[in-house]
């Protein structure tokens, strides 16, 4: 008996737990995407650009690292938006472009639920314009979320942004439906009865 509740409690440890979901813009084609732009690997993000609708995808060198990884166009204030089809609680990506001679002194990720800020993360750039940098969150569940550079003053830089390796999950543990409960429940009480009945 002990080994069944082991398992049950093992099966539901493990179907709550939650995997991390990759954007790499790997398999997407190099050129400019439209504002809603999903990458083929992951339909459930749409990518804008706040203020120009000018994506594009390419392998730059050296901000990407010469492998494919987004980018928000125009040395404006524009920030990449990420809208997400279904909550999340964790965020990180890299980037790169964070060129020296540009007043950037920080990447900002800001979280949103809906239109409240719910949570925020700033990283100092080091300046080397290099994909060598990586910014994360981790705290309450977000709907969608802006990377961007600011300068000094805290304004948005105007510099392009590049992205890439975007990592998202939701690791809050989901509420097991009552019918599962009800289910797994009926069932051990079913094996314990049958013990019984053996002895």
């Amino acid at each position: 008996m002990k080994k069944i509740i082991i398992a049950a409690v093992l099966f539901l440890v493990s179907s709550s737990s939650a995997f991390a979901t990759l954007i790499d813009f790997s398999l997407d084609s190099q050129g400019t995407k439209p504002n809603g732009f999903s990458s083929v690997s992951v339909p459930g993000v749409k990518f804008y650009d706040t203020i120009d609708a000018y994506l594009i995808v390419g392998a730059y060198s050296p901000e990407s690292n010469g492998s494919n990884a987004l980018a928000v166009f125009g040395d404006d204030q524009s920030k990449l938006q990420m809208v997400f089809a279904s909550n999340a609680n964790t965020l990180s990506l890299d980037f790169g472009n964070d060129q020296p001679g540009f007043n950037v002194t920080a990447g900002v990720l800001d979280l949103y639920l809906g239109t409240t800020l719910v949570g925020n993360s700033v990283l100092e750039v080091n300046g080397n314009d290099f994909m060598d940098q990586t910014i994360s969150y981790t705290g309450a569940s977000f709907d969608n979320a802006f990377f961007y550079y600011i300068a000094a003053n805290g304004a948005p830089a105007n510099l392009i942004e590049v992205v890439d390796n975007i990592n998202f999950s939701n690791t809050a543990a989901p509420v097991p439906e009552p019918s599962t409960i009800i289910l797994l429940g009926t069932g051990l009480l079913g094996v314990g009865l049958a013990r019984r009945k053996r002895k």
